[in-house]
């Protein structure tokens, strides 16, 4: 069995950038998907390998990331190639490679376990986009949009008719919430066509769900129905005290290969760490 953590490190808080890296060696996996990763200082994330980064890039936040923290597992890191570059009869990415819409969106990697068949793991984050100034809109930004980038990229490795010929886990920070409350609506169909699309595309959602993982307290500021089986993965707080609680943090599969894989959120006081986010261990057997 091969153990995979998904991870929104909260890369923007540099006072805990270092606790987080601490924190991801200590977990005691094999294989990392991450999200919102800050550069550690030297000598904090030693023994980690890391693929391709890009924390020398004037950039806000960085793109996700695969790690490696085992020998059980040899990784093959794709090098991300832009969609544009890629253009049929010009020039196709090779097997080291991948085709990316948006760079800050996605990480891939083709994962060797020891003793077992290989699969490929894609870290997603879906990062925040400003409308269009012409937009009538009453939200500022969304996130959807990227998404839908993710999804198309990730069709590139499912491109067989058969869903059961793919091994490919994808999982991250999607910054959407399925089920929460938009006034007197229950569902956001703009979500709801991200969840479809990957069910068209052949993922299976594998949560985490109830009971892996503890359900929001629904205090005040919850953004959690009754009715659902969803998870807190992620904590806003404010002046140390707890504002709201969602969950954003999702794990896909491609179906046939999901039937041997499972999560959870570490999302228990004791266990949440340093991040914002909860970590999700992912189990893939």
């Amino acid at each position: 069995m091969i153990r995979v953590v998904s991870w929104n490190m909260d890369g923007h808080n540099r006072h805990g950038r270092d606790r987080t890296w601490r924190v991801l060696r200590e977990t005691g996996v094999d294989v990392a998907l991450l999200q919102d990763a800050a550069e550690p200082l030297p000598g904090v994330a030693d023994g980690i390998e890391l693929g391709e980064t890009a924390w020398e890039r004037p950039i806000r936040k960085p793109p996700p990331l695969i790690a490696k923290l085992s020998d059980r597992v040899q990784i093959e890191w794709f090098s991300p190639v832009r969609v544009e570059e890629t253009t049929t009869g010009v020039r196709n990415v090779n097997r080291s490679q991948v085709a990316v819409s948006d760079p800050l969106t996605i990480a891939a990697a083709r994962i060797v376990p020891q003793g077992s068949e290989p699969f490929i793991a894609v870290s997603m984050y879906g990062r925040w986009l400003a409308p269009h100034p012409l937009a009538t809109s009453a939200s500022k930004t969304h996130a959807d949009a990227s998404i839908h980038r993710i999804l198309s990229d990730l069709s590139a490795f499912t491109a067989a008719a058969n869903p059961a010929e793919h091994r490919v886990l994808a999982a991250g920070d999607l910054n959407l919430s399925l089920w929460t409350k938009f006034g007197r609506r229950r569902k956001n169909v703009r979500v709801q066509a991200v969840w479809d699309r990957f069910a068209a595309l052949g993922f299976e959602f594998l949560g985490p769900q109830q009971p892996n993982g503890r359900a929001s307290v629904r205090g005040p500021g919850t953004r959690i129905y009754r009715d659902t089986q969803r998870v807190i993965t992620r904590r806003a707080r404010r002046l140390g005290q707890v504002r709201s609680e969602s969950q954003i943090d999702y794990v896909f599969a491609s179906r046939g290969f999901h039937e041997s894989i499972r999560c959870r959120a570490l999302n228990e006081d004791a266990e949440w760490g340093p991040s914002d986010h909860c970590r999700i261990l992912i189990e893939v057997e």
